[in-house]
């Protein structure tokens, strides 16, 4: 009897021990995930706050570690834009050239009348190759970023990316034409005219995948890139072509960059395609893109 007693009392006491055990090891692997999350956390605002300057009460790290990206990114997007203008669009042939006519006006002089014209031409830019990125910001607002702890992180941000040109030309030519009383008389103008001050403004929406949380920046990538924007932008026009002297008033600057504005609709989409077909073919897109 006592024998029974004393089995009975065994498996009882080794019951509550491996209950004990097992909740012991369920708590402690619950406070190794926790451990691990917070140390996540912390690795990622430190992050952000040595990179950025933040303070420790910044508590908008996301934001934060999208925006470490940008400059991470930076030489790779300055390659592509650079490359893509310089070897597929410096010079630019404009498949239908640019022409613009301007009518002068006609007067007696005696018994008949004399009037003249001017036509522009426009065919080709010089330049697109000389492109500079000058800097990438983050839109505000736009970024958004889910956090996996053994899968990494997906993100979409919106970049607006401004570049300028050192020096951006358009071959033109002028044609004078005169009808003094049934007599024509022609004079023609060859030369360039430079647009000062030119740049560009994309709005690029970006989306990204990341593989190691900790290793945020280099193991980033951009698995889609669209330019939703892209506008091309000049301060004035300077032309080179001399004057007529028939018509030396005449001011070629101010007609030929009129000329610019209005085409530069057609500039835009030539160059926001080309630059679309270039990122589309580097994708997914890393830092060490060439």
């Amino acid at each position: 009897m006592e024998m029974i007693r004393q089995f009975i009392f065994t498996v009882w006491f080794l019951q509550i021990f491996f209950s004990v055990s097992v909740i012991s090891a369920e708590n402690e692997e619950d406070r190794g995930s926790l451990r691990a999350r917070e140390d996540t956390n912390l690795r990622l605002q430190q992050q952000g706050m040595l990179e950025y300057g933040g303070s420790s009460t910044k508590l908008d790290y996301k934001s934060t570690v999208l925006k470490s990206l940008v400059s991470y990114f930076t030489p790779a997007v300055s390659r592509t834009l650079h490359r893509t203008l310089q070897e597929d669009m410096d010079p630019l042939v404009l498949d239908h050239g640019s022409s613009s006519h301007q009518d002068l006006g006609s007067t007696s002089i005696g018994p008949c009348n004399a009037s003249a014209s001017i036509e522009y031409n426009m065919k080709v830019l010089e330049g697109l190759g000389t492109v500079q990125l000058d800097h990438i910001e983050v839109v505000p607002g736009s970024d958004s970023i889910n956090f996996a702890l053994l899968d990494g992180a997906t993100w979409n941000v919106t970049w607006n990316v401004n570049a300028s040109f050192s020096n951006l030309t358009a071959i033109a030519n002028a044609s004078l034409h005169i009808d003094a009383c049934g007599n024509p008389m022609d004079s023609f103008l060859n030369g360039t005219v430079s647009c000062l001050e030119p740049s560009i403004a994309m709005e690029i929406r970006v989306s990204g995948e990341t593989s190691n949380l900790i290793l945020f920046q280099s193991t980033s990538e951009i698995v889609t890139a669209n330019i939703t924007q892209l506008k091309f932008r000049y301060e004035s026009a300077e032309a080179h072509l001399g004057s007529f002297n028939e018509m030396s008033q005449i001011d070629l600057g101010i007609t030929l960059g009129n000329m610019l504005e209005e085409d530069a609709g057609a500039l835009e989409e030539i160059m926001k395609n080309g630059l679309q077909g270039a990122i589309d073919n580097a994708l997914p897109f890393r830092p060490d893109s060439s």
